[in-house]
């Protein structure tokens, strides 16, 4: 029989394997020690910070305060959507998350 494993447990594993990958492309990566913090990770690279925030693949995420979502599948996969061109160029791959305006929100409700 398989255990479960913590929510928390997990977040910490997403984290460091996102540390890992940042830190092979180059960034230095700095993790956040509170538990509940804003951003999960700084990475610095090429004198731009990134503020990044690590989930599972559970859910829609957005960037919301961050410049950076990196999401780690159950497989071990790792994804970024990153909120511009800038920060895009920092990254060996990634998606840039599609921005909408408030004036098609607007439309969309109709």
């Amino acid at each position: 029989m398989k255990c479960k494993e913590a929510p928390g447990v997990r977040g910490a594993r997403n984290e460091i394997v996102c540390v890992l990958d940042l830190l092979r492309q180059g960034f230095t990566v700095y993790r956040n020690i509170a538990a509940h913090g804003i951003v999960d990770l700084l990475a610095i690279k090429r004198g731009r910070v990134c503020k990044i925030q690590v989930k599972s693949e559970v859910g829609r995420h957005g960037l919301r305060r961050n410049d950076v979502l990196a999401v780690v599948t159950h497989d071990g996969l790792l994804r970024y959507r990153v909120r511009n061109r800038k920060i895009a160029r920092l990254f060996e791959e990634c998606k840039i998350a599609r921005s909408v305006s408030p004036t098609k929100l607007r439309h969309a409700g109709k």
